[in-house]
């Protein structure tokens, strides 16, 4: 009698065991999607921090603003006055279109007194440069400098009709290796900005312009 209890007694909790089992099973099933869709979204937000630029803050003209650490050029100093140079990535200018491998170069100075950049096409270059004009990238017309001028071996872009808008000289026959750079100056107030631009990102000048002079203004707000 008590054998045959015991086989029962055993037999009859091993049934309750697989019960249970199966409805952990079951409850844990039912569980694991939701559950795996609230991790993503907790994740998330930590992913999304991950790739936020650390921002270092700038002193320029007795003005702060705050700009990306990966913008800064040479020494990551907390605090620069006076001069600040910012290399920034094309793609942070023009978006995503933009090659990731090029650069902008700005150098923002106050202004030095001297001769506008947009008064110089007409008012310093225009005396250097030969009688040719040919069509450049991004609406620009291409002028070639004189030989034995002090520009020589250069040729001035300019936005038309004058250049006032924007100039640049650029390498007239790149023949290195490296990649040709023009240099451009613009003036916006009291604040001289100069830029290095790779040649063959120059027909992206209106939207550098634009770029810039929102950033030199919203320093020059502070």
């Amino acid at each position: 009698m008590f054998g045959t209890q015991v086989r029962s007694n055993d037999s009859g909790t091993r049934g309750v065991s697989a019960d249970f089992a199966i409805i952990a099973a079951v409850i844990l099933l039912a569980l694991a999607a939701p559950l795996s869709v609230l991790a993503a979204r907790w994740a998330t937000p930590f992913s999304d921090r991950a790739k936020e630029p650390k921002l270092v803050e700038l002193e320029f003209m007795d003005r702060r603003f705050a700009a990306p650490d990966s913008w800064l050029s040479g020494t990551r100093t907390a605090i620069v006055q006076e001069r600040i140079s910012l290399r920034i990535p094309l793609p942070d200018i023009i978006g995503a279109e933009g090659d990731p491998q090029s650069v902008v170069g700005l150098t923002l100075t106050p202004a030095d007194g001297a001769l506008a950049p947009s008064e110089r096409p007409r008012a310093l270059y225009s005396r250097f440069l030969s009688g040719e004009a040919s069509a450049a990238p991004g609406g620009l017309i291409r002028r070639r400098f004189r030989d034995g001028t002090p520009y020589e071996g250069e040729a001035l872009l300019i936005a038309p009709p004058d250049g006032r808008a924007f100039s640049a000289r650029c390498p007239a026959a790149p023949a290195s290796a490296m990649e040709p750079v023009c240099f451009a100056e613009l003036r916006f107030g009291e604040v001289d900005a100069h830029l290095q631009i790779a040649m063959r990102d120059i027909d992206q000048w209106e939207r550098v312009v634009v770029f810039v002079r929102a950033l030199v203004v919203g320093v020059a707000r502070r």
